[in-house]
């Protein structure tokens, strides 16, 4: 059993990406298919973030700019008012403690009666 798992981690082929993998497709142990790990983000965030007061600006002067379209001014206005405030709590109604049936009406047809033997011959004669 030992030597079976020993073969089932062993490279059978390398995927796309140059992985290496076992037998049966999965991963095998101590490789990684993301040697790097998570790419640095923060200074995509420093960058956003001294750009902020300019982004609230530029939001601000759409909302209160009278020749632009409706749609564009009421979207600003949400964006400034979900980043002020946070975006508001939706409620969600749960019926799972009511127990529901569900009944199946099936139509059956009536069945004639079977139509009487005509060969003659009767039961108890």
């Amino acid at each position: 059993m030992a030597e079976e798992k020993q073969q089932d981690q062993e490279i059978a082929f390398y995927d796309k990406n140059g992985v290496p993998r076992a037998k049966h497709g999965g991963p095998i142990k101590g490789y990684t298919a993301n040697p790097g790990g998570r790419p640095d983000t923060s200074e995509l965030k420093q960058a956003c973030r001294a750009k902020s007061q300019d982004a609230l600006d530029t939001l601000i002067e759409v909302m209160n700019n009278q020749e632009a379209r409706n749609m564009d001014r009421i979207k600003a206005a949400q964006a400034l008012l979900d980043r002020g405030f946070g975006k508001p709590v939706q409620q969600v109604q749960d019926d799972t403690s009511k127990k529901q049936e569900t009944y199946t009406v099936v139509e059956i047809p009536a069945q004639k009666d079977p139509e009487p033997d005509d060969s003659g011959s009767s039961d108890g004669d």
